[in-house]
């Protein structure tokens, strides 16, 4: 607790149930709009760093120093370690530095021997970076088959039409998690379906997170009709909106009981799951050769020709 400036201020709260109730909000407050996921992340890298203190250094329980680290990355290379866990680690540490005080780890973060072993080194036997597939026109295609049918399960049309709104929009999935309201203007050639989203990409300042960052998305689909009309349909019959204030994710998944729905949105796993289902199974219904999309593990299949027993929750 001494060691950074954050935890001097939890510690001078006072004894010690003081202190447990303070340190949350303390935390709260020096992350800020940063990421909660970020902190985690860097915590857990630096929580490697102090196993591995514990069981091969004489130094356990001291300040930190950069031979100590030298050491640490030293061994990584040696034992073969993921390419990125040296960077991982140092990008720790300047977190750990500049976000929480940690003033001990100043020289592991402008070391120039440290920087380049992480990144030489251990970058030199990484292996190429394999992007996923790009969706195909016929993929997008069946998508659009599947939000148009009338014997799929509503919660697929629905997951239809909200992966064609990414699509077509352009967003990354947590573009969706925080919408703030959606309109529709539609025409007898066309149209557009537009939606304000508080937490996009370019939001990293107080400022920009205040600021409503407007997607459009075209009505005419590469089908050459226009589905908006379908896609607010497919999400009134699921009981959600898509259409005025929504003030939260753009989809919520179904509780465990089937009639009302998560305050979460979809996990871009669900997502990646739900989606190799979909144009698997309907890959292998039409005997068609394709990619091959797998789908998630287990017994448990997403069926979209019936209702499914099983829940979002239990995925």
């Amino acid at each position: 607790m001494l060691a950074s400036s954050t935890g001097r201020d939890i510690i001078n709260f006072g004894n010690m149930d003081d202190q447990k109730r303070g340190a949350f909000e303390t935390i709260g407050a020096v992350i800020g709009i940063r990421s909660r996921t970020t902190a985690i992340t860097r915590a857990n890298s630096l929580l490697k760093f102090l196993r591995w203190r514990a069981e091969c250094s004489d130094n356990d329980g001291k300040p930190f120093s950069e031979q100590e680290a030298w050491q640490y990355l030293r061994e990584l290379r040696e034992t073969g370690a993921a390419p990125t866990k040296g960077t991982s680690f140092l990008s720790a540490c300047a977190y750990a530095l500049h976000v929480f005080g940690f003033s001990d780890l100043e020289g592991i973060c402008n070391s120039k021997r440290l920087r380049g072993l992480a990144t030489d080194f251990l970058h030199a036997v990484k292996a190429p970076l394999k992007q996923a597939l790009v969706l195909t026109v016929r993929q997008v295609l069946r998508l659009h088959e599947l939000l148009e049918s009338t014997d799929c399960n509503v919660v697929d049309r629905a997951v239809a039409a909200y992966l064609l709104n990414a699509l077509y929009g352009r967003c990354r999935h947590n573009d969706l998690q925080n919408i703030e309201d959606v309109f529709i203007d539609l025409g007898p050639e066309g149209g557009y379906l537009g939606l304000t989203t508080r937490t996009h990409k370019t939001s990293r300042t107080v400022s920009q997170k205040s600021r409503l960052l407007p997607v459009v998305f075209p009505a005419i689909g590469v089908q050459g009709r226009e589905w908006v009309t379908a896609a607010k349909m497919a999400f009134e019959s699921c009981g959600l909106r898509l259409d005025g204030h929504i003030g939260g994710p753009l989809f919520k998944p179904p509780g465990a009981d089937g009639d009302s729905h998560c305050k979460r949105g979809l996990t871009s796993q669900e997502m990646s799951r739900f989606l190799r289902v979909m144009l698997g199974e309907q890959l292998a219904q039409s005997g068609e050769s394709g990619p091959k999309l797998s789908s998630h593990p287990g017994q448990r299949k997403l069926a979209w020709q019936r209702r499914t027993s099983l829940s979002w929750e239990d995925m």
